[in-house]
């Protein structure tokens, strides 16, 4: 198998869109490679946000995982995995050797809470609670991070926060840590791509409303202090 790299493509909480998922599967057919997609959050994106996963594009090509970890709870240690055939044998051998399996009966109840259509209301109500929190950002930036743009539709589990032109991302995140906020730059997502303006993602899967508006009122002294 030829081992070229792949074009770069990292998260910056924006879906990747049709035309990339399309140029990744040909550079996997190319080099005779294959893709890992880790589908962590296709729960939360409202269904007009959503693309076809790349596996259902490419199910050759691509290797395909997901859990309960998020939509559910980590300790039920429920995951799925979908590979092309020829790779079957190889990944069953390797999870012999380390993987010590979960309860048949957490299996089965995952099974029932799918079958009965609860899961599909649990999973409406998490994307209502998501879109508040997301609304909850919207409502606050201008007033918190003037000049800052939200970037991406109103789904998902994290925020993208493009911040005006001047503004240094490591001294704004050092600055928030004094505020007891933690966020994470965008350079950490676009890697070496330095032509991108400053950038703030904000997660927000573990802060409901209230607290998300007290960070983000941290957040905004930080800001203050630090553009003067």
């Amino acid at each position: 198998m030829k081992t070229e790299s792949p074009p770069r493509m990292r998260s910056s909480g924006a879906r990747l869109s049709q035309a990339r998922r399309e140029r990744l599967i040909a550079w996997a057919r190319e080099v005779d490679g294959y893709i890992l997609e880790d589908d962590f959050n296709s729960a939360f994106p409202h269904r007009s946000d959503r693309l076809p996963a790349p596996q259902s594009l490419a199910p050759d090509r691509v290797v395909y995982a997901g859990s309960a970890s998020k939509t559910l709870a980590p300790v039920l240690r429920l995951g799925w995995l979908t590979a092309p055939s020829e790779l079957m044998a190889s990944i069953e051998h390797v999870r012999a050797g380390w993987d010590i399996g979960c309860s048949g009966l957490e299996r089965l109840a995952l099974a029932r809470f799918i079958d009965s259509g609860a899961l599909d209301r649990h999973q409406r109500q998490l994307r209502k609670e998501f879109h508040r929190r997301r609304q909850t950002i919207r409502h606050h930036l201008e007033t918190c991070l003037p000049g800052a743009r939200l970037i991406g539709r109103d789904s998902g589990l994290q925020a993208y926060l493009q911040l005006p032109a001047h503004i240094a991302e490591q001294p704004l995140i050092r600055a928030a840590r004094q505020y007891s906020v933690l966020a994470r730059g965008g350079r950490f997502d676009t890697m070496t791509d330095t032509s991108r303006p400053p950038a703030l993602v904000i997660s927000y899967a573990t802060v409901d409303c209230t607290g998300l508006a007290q960070s983000l009122l941290a957040l905004g002294k930080a800001y203050r202090e630090l553009t003067g």
